[in-house]
């Protein structure tokens, strides 16, 4: 039976004001809502247990390769960016435990997002007049 053994609530007050700061140059930059609200979301991030103690620390690193023995043989593995150069986030945390055992619900200011229909080869990066990029799979976001 898959369930979740235990949820621990996570303060990093470094984090915490360079989110608020992305927040408020989104919003300067009128990156917001038809209310005037910066986008804001909750979601999963999957990775493995080693890593969660770093990504709480020090936020997400986007070259940052996996730990030794995550591969096949105990090697270093490549970082898989189907989706393009990022840090990936889903709503569904099903979706995030494919990329490891260690999962993270983070709330996200997501800017101007893209959307995204894959077509079978890995896209560019996200454009410049975009901050992120919502991958829309058979309908789906």
């Amino acid at each position: 039976c898959d369930a979740i053994e235990s949820i621990t609530y996570i303060q990093n007050e470094k984090l915490e004001a360079e989110y608020a700061w992305q927040k408020e140059v989104f919003k300067q930059h009128k990156k917001v809502d038809e209310n005037g609200v910066v986008r804001e979301m909750f979601l999963f991030h999957g990775t493995s247990e080693e890593n969660i103690k770093s990504i709480i620390k020090n936020n997400f690193r986007i070259d940052c390769l996996p730990h030794p023995g995550e591969g096949e043989n105990g090697q270093r593995r490549a970082k898989s960016m189907v989706f393009g150069r990022g840090v990936y986030f889903s709503c569904l945390p099903a979706v995030s435990l494919m990329y490891g055992t260690g999962l993270l619900l983070c709330k996200v200011v997501l800017g101007t997002c893209q959307e995204f229909q894959p077509q079978g080869e890995i896209p560019p990066d996200i454009p410049d007049m975009f901050d992120s990029r919502e991958v829309i799979k058979d309908g789906v976001g």
